[in-house]
């Protein structure tokens, strides 16, 4: 072989290596089209087919948590960043969310993302349907989370979720009816039930005129007043689960529950779902409530002309510069155990954890941030949001991450208490509700 013919043997040589190596000589651009390989025997190319699209990701949220548009974004900025991640997303009523969740669970198309309940975390974790996303947790921000979130999205060691809203329950009150009777928003818990009273009193004349209206099966409400005296729900011991009610802290705080929910004994029976917030405020019979962030979205919906009336501030606790503890719920998205494509929804979860889009859901206006955030910098006109920021931030409890939780056991407790029961006879059945029940996972 003489030196002309050897250099060019070489040079053909180095360029069959180079595309070997690279994918962008040989092998095409990767851009998905047909690839073609060049024979440095002068042999005819070899064709090969498209590499097949990547299936997009089914992504299931509540209605209420992100608006079309929105969704549409989401989909341009992860087209945006890279392209590889498509979605295809199903919206569904917030009303019976998880009911019809389950069933497209156990559907022949499942969905690859999707949002959850809080609280079903380690339910869901234990029945394997979701998938341990611990490997990512760098890409999440998990640092700027509230506290009592970082806890509720693991299970043990394991992070399994990315929050995606925060609940608290906070007072909601008129501001002309507190103003009338001279009461100020209270900073301590005695100056809460001192206004209660004032209220009452200044009111007395309208037989039908409430200072709080307290519906009975707000356990999470009572869970708060049982965090605040010291109480738990229930402890974990190895696997399994033991009831807290019996503690003093516990019972201190039904019987402080007891005391408020007087102040509306017609609502022994209710859940904060089953009253119209703004016919009750919109009478002027009513000085406050307690509940979610979703009483003031109500009331402005029934009743307009609310606007501007009420205001909100945190459950005050015993020392003025502290609010009163209270439970954080909220939602959740997690990856099916089951998903083709993990770091695809990691790319999702990433994306949805990100400054800009945690901006764009807090200036909805429609739910309290998962973030630790100034108040003052809570968007939106419900001052619920605003008290629940506070509340959350600085004495945020979570509730226990047990596979076989339910609100069940709380709403017992206080239900027996007001109707005049035992409190510790009322414990000691809730305990036994939490040690048969609170370490299995629903199938």
């Amino acid at each position: 072989m003489n030196r002309r013919r050897f250099l060019t043997w070489a040079a053909g040589g180095a360029a069959v290596i180079a595309g070997a190596s690279t994918g962008a000589i040989l092998w095409g651009g990767g851009d998905g089209g047909t690839s073609v390989r060049a024979d440095p025997a002068g042999a005819p190319p070899t064709y090969f087919p498209p590499a097949p699209p990547v299936a997009p990701l089914r992504l299931s949220l509540m209605d209420s948590s992100l608006p079309n548009d929105q969704l549409a974004a989401l989909q341009s900025d992860l087209q945006q960043s890279g392209g590889r991640v498509r979605l295809d997303v199903e919206s569904l009523p917030a009303a019976g969310y998880a009911e019809g969740l389950l069933g497209r669970l156990r559907g022949p198309q499942p969905p690859d993302v999707f949002e959850v309940d809080l609280l079903s975390l380690a339910g869901h974790f234990a029945a394997g349907r979701i998938a341990d996303m611990t490997a990512f947790q760098g890409r999440f921000d998990t640092d700027a989370w509230l506290p009592a979130l970082r806890s509720a999205a693991r299970v043990g060691d394991k992070l399994v979720a990315l929050p995606m809203t925060a609940s608290v329950p906070v007072v909601l009150y008129h501001v002309g009816l507190y103003a009338a009777a001279g009461v100020a928003v209270p900073r301590t818990r005695e100056e809460w039930v001192d206004g209660l009273e004032r209220l009452r009193v200044a009111n007395a004349a309208n037989p039908a005129f409430r200072s709080l209206y307290l519906p009975g099966k707000a356990w999470p409400v009572l869970s708060s007043f049982m965090w605040e005296a010291g109480g738990a729900l229930a402890l974990r011991e190895g696997d399994t689960w033991r009831g807290a009610f019996d503690l003093p802290g516990s019972i201190e705080g039904v019987r402080f529950f007891r005391e408020l929910q007087s102040y509306a004994p017609e609502a022994r029976d209710l859940t904060e779902g089953d009253f119209l917030p703004g016919d009750w405020f919109r009478s002027g019979a009513t000085g406050s409530m307690i509940g979610s962030a979703a009483l003031h979205t109500a009331a402005m919906s029934s009743v307009p002309s609310l606007e501007g009336t009420l205001g909100a501030f945190p459950m005050p606790g015993p020392l003025p510069d502290k609010p009163g503890a209270v439970g954080v719920r909220g939602t959740a998205l997690v990856v099916s155990s089951n998903c083709h494509d993990l770091h695809g929804a990691a790319e999702v979860l990433a994306a949805l954890a990100s400054d800009p889009w945690r901006a764009k859901v807090a200036a909805l206006g429609r739910v309290n941030s998962p973030r630790t955030v100034p108040e003052s910098a809570v968007p939106g006109q419900n001052p619920m949001l605003r008290a629940g920021a506070v509340a959350a931030a600085q004495n945020g409890h979570a509730y226990p991450v047990a596979p076989g939780w339910s609100e069940r056991p709380v709403v017992d407790f206080g239900h027996a208490v007001l109707t005049g029961g035992d409190a510790l006879v009322a414990a000691a059945a809730a305990n036994q509700v939490v040690a048969a029940e609170f370490g299995k996972a629903s199938a």
